[in-house]
């Protein structure tokens, strides 16, 4: 038997086949000595076995599927059964339960063996063990033997790769909160990931490159300066230098048509582009590895690459490489990479949860392509918190699910099987769903969801937003409406102690929610809002010049000049600039004190006189950052040279 990652079940688990009906009477009445449980007539004649089944290890689903069609519950029904039954349902309790019931039903029975070992000295089960308690962070190759990793592992080996890191930490980010992991999911899957190796053999047929110049996009995924000059036939062996507009330059030519050359050749190929003084990074701060991720090749050509220092670093549009990750020729091998990713940079993990700037991760990016079914919860596995990942939204309000099922439809005509694998992940992801609870983060009037605390900061954003910080709670994912923690800060107007909260109580909210120590959280500073507007806009607009001196300082001067000539939609169709949005705020002031020049509301011209001086300063801070009023697409997204 293997379990639902991969790995042999323990022997004693084994054994748990061969219980008798009285030896599972035992277990009942060990867990249920009064015999108080709820439920204990359910289905009688088939309880033994049902016990069986769940001493075996087997989950809920697989219960379910073993079961019919003598049985026609579903895995739910069985999930609360034994919940009634006094059984563990979390896979920590139940992994340690099962090993201790098994011990006590083997002693005391005369027909099994006595050398059978007991709890402690078989250890720890790492079938049931759950991911959040785990302590050890995967051993991952380092940069300069990940190719001979990669040749060891995959090359000759004939044993599931996907073990060689089941110890590995998925909760290696402190900066999200956690919910219950107390699922079944994971282990759903009696087939192992390893048998449809043989179908992923077969490679998809090579297709060109696809660059459209005028949306700025390659292969439909990776985001770049958009030029107007399409590349897509440019070979890397040509005489040009780069792109004046986007900076394409050979060595992206060379990544993004990597899969029509053989690893020999592109081996070969980079030789040459090393001993060139040729500039690897584009203007929109994609690095050769950007393009690679892009192109969908085979775990080779990515190790190659393991030995260079190319940037991991998000691009200007928030993307890092496993944003626009294309795993068609990976196969097996896609886990592995993903496990290398996760402890390329600090915190371990960092990689796979970061957000574009629409609010995506790299799992939400991932799941929008095709994989067979057995896949998804050995991939789910690697990504830090990936129960929450799977109920964040995008910054237009929109679901995993909702954007698996946009990308299935896109693929339909091309594929119908492909249409038919991204259909089934939805199910799969749906019923993974509801085995979780949400826990929410609202703020109660009297008790606080977040500590539990009842009367502790019902009264103080402040305290609400340190309490929120200080419990790990996800400073950057969108709300059902679309907005991050940092536009609603800025967005939203609250009072304090019945006043309107004033503009440096504001810039005190958001420099705890992004402290200046933390560079993981400077992502937040480019997450667009649901209108499509930059956090720098919406700032500048409402005159909070204090934070809008705070962000630009958080950031580099060229990602800060990007930032501040950022262009977005109003509603009234007209594209403007940062500094056009200020300009025209000042107007519209302007005219209100025109035309209540001799108003008897003191307070009131007293706050329009006060936004006035604001909204001026923003613009000072605005030019000197490097604002113009109409930015050059150079202007609006250069952040390399």
């Amino acid at each position: 038997m293997r379990n639902g990652r991969g790995g042999a079940a323990p022997k004693p688990i084994r054994k748990c086949f061969a219980l008798t009906d009285e030896q599972c009477q035992r277990i009942q009445d060990i867990l249920d000595p009064d015999e108080r449980r709820p439920q204990r007539g359910w289905e009688l004649k088939h309880q033994p076995e049902l016990i069986r089944l769940y001493m075996t290890g087997m989950s809920f689903p697989q219960m379910e599927s073993a079961m019919t069609p003598r049985l026609t519950w579903s895995y739910k029904t069985y999930s609360n059964r034994f919940r009634d039954w006094c059984f563990p349902i979390n896979l920590a309790q139940r992994g340690v339960r099962i090993m201790q019931l098994y011990s006590s039903v083997s002693r005391s029975s005369p027909t099994t063996s006595t050398t059978t070992p007991v709890p402690s000295e078989l250890g720890s089960v790492p079938s049931f063990e759950p991911l959040s308690l785990r302590l050890r962070l995967p051993l991952l190759p380092s940069s300069a033997n990940f190719a001979q990793e990669v040749s060891q592992t995959y090359g000759r080996s004939t044993h599931p790769p996907g073990s060689k890191h089941n110890g590995a930490d998925r909760n290696s980010i402190s900066t999200i909160d956690t919910m219950s992991s107390n699922t079944t999911w994971l282990s759903s899957s009696a087939t192992s990931i390893f048998s449809t190796a043989k179908a992923l053999k077969l490679r998809r047929p090579l297709k060109p490159p696809i660059h459209d110049p005028k949306r700025g996009l390659w292969n439909d995924t990776l985001r770049v300066i958009p030029c107007g000059d399409n590349h897509q036939s440019t070979d890397w062996q040509g005489s040009f230098a780069s792109c004046s507009i986007c900076g394409f330059t050979p060595w992206h030519a060379l990544m993004i048509n990597s899969r029509s050359m053989s690893a020999d050749e592109f081996v070969a190929a980079m030789s040459l582009l090393d001993r060139s003084s040729i500039k690897t990074n584009d203007y929109a701060g994609n690095s050769p590895i950007h393009f690679l991720m892009a192109a969908g090749v085979k775990i080779a050509y990515f190790s190659h690459l393991a030995n260079r220092h190319d940037s991991t670093n998000q691009n200007v549009f928030g993307q890092n490489p496993l944003h626009v990750l294309n795993p068609q020729d990976l196969g097996d091998d896609l886990v592995f990479l993903l496990e290398w990713f996760k402890s390329r940079r600090t915190p371990p993990g960092i990689l796979l949860i970061q957000r574009d700037i629409y609010g995506r991760t790299p799992l939400h990016t991932l799941l929008q392509h095709p994989f067979p079914r057995t896949h998804y919860s050995h991939i789910l596995e690697v990504f830090p918190f990936f129960e929450y990942q799977l109920l964040c939204l995008n910054t237009t309000g929109q679901s995993v699910v909702q954007m698996m099922n946009v990308a299935s439809l896109k693929l339909r005509l091309e594929s119908e099987s492909d249409y038919l694998k991204i259909q089934d992940g939805i199910s799969d992801i749906k019923q993974l769903l509801a085995e979780f609870g949400v826990r929410e983060s609202w703020f109660g009037l009297f008790n606080c969801r977040i500590c539990n605390q009842t009367n502790k900061h019902s009264n103080s954003y402040l305290d609400q937003m340190k309490c929120a910080c200080a419990n790990g709670r996800d400073r950057n994912a969108p709300d059902e409406t679309g907005l991050t923690p940092a536009h609603a800060i800025i967005t939203k107007e609250r009072l304090n102690q019945g006043q309107d909260e004033t503009p440096a109580q504001t810039a005190e909210l958001f420099r705890i929610l992004i402290p200046p120590g933390d560079p993981t959280l400077r992502e937040a500073l480019h997450v667009l809002d649901p209108e499509g507007h930059t956090l720098v806009r919406n700032i500048a607009v409402r005159g909070l010049d204090e934070i809008l001196q705070y962000v630009l300082e958080l950031e580099t001067p060229a990602r800060g000049m990007a930032m501040v000539n950022a262009c977005s939609i109003g509603v009234d169709g007209v594209e403007r600039s940062v500094r056009a949005w200020v300009f025209q705020e000042i107007r519209e002031l302007n005219e209100r004190i025109r035309i209540n020049p001799f108003s008897a509301d003191k307070k009131l011209k007293e706050f329009l006189v006060n936004r006035g001086t604001r909204l001026t300063r923003c613009t000072e801070i605005l030019e000197a950052a490097g604002a113009v009023t109409h930015p050059s697409v150079i202007q609006r997204w250069r952040i390399n040279e």
